[in-house]
């Protein structure tokens, strides 16, 4: 399934979680995978973000000194050949906006900037 976007800023959230040792210990056990700090947003329309939530596979979440860090759906996917996972947190308060996961920072190596349109491969 091809998915179109619209690259859009973030709060930094992800840069957070992604540097938690909890979760990278997830993204390595789960996909062998060493995620950059940090994701790239992309802003879908809500069909997509619901389908994408409804098949994707879940990752459940832990809790940390009492406190519940939330798992999340994903599908793995490709951008021009990068392999990436396409997210979607199961907290999140967003209905529209997908998070890419990459070893590679996506917005250098891309030369992407907020408002750019973007096309994700994803797959199960």
């Amino acid at each position: 399934m091809k998915v179109k976007g619209i690259v859009t800023s973030g709060r930094g959230e992800g840069k957070k979680f992604l540097s938690m040792e909890e979760y990278l210990n997830i993204f390595y056990r789960e996909f062998n995978l060493k995620p950059y700090p940090g994701t790239l947003n992309v802003k879908v329309s809500k069909d997509i973000f619901n389908k994408i939530k409804s098949i994707g596979n879940k990752i459940e979440g832990f809790y940390k000194n009492g406190k519940y860090f939330g798992g999340f759906f994903y599908l793995k996917g490709r951008i021009k050949n990068i392999p990436v996972l396409v997210i979607i947190p199961e907290l999140t308060r967003h209905e529209d906006i997908i998070e890419i996961v990459s070893e590679e920072h996506l917005r250098s190596l891309l030369k992407l900037k907020d408002g750019d349109f973007i096309i994700i491969e994803v797959y199960d």
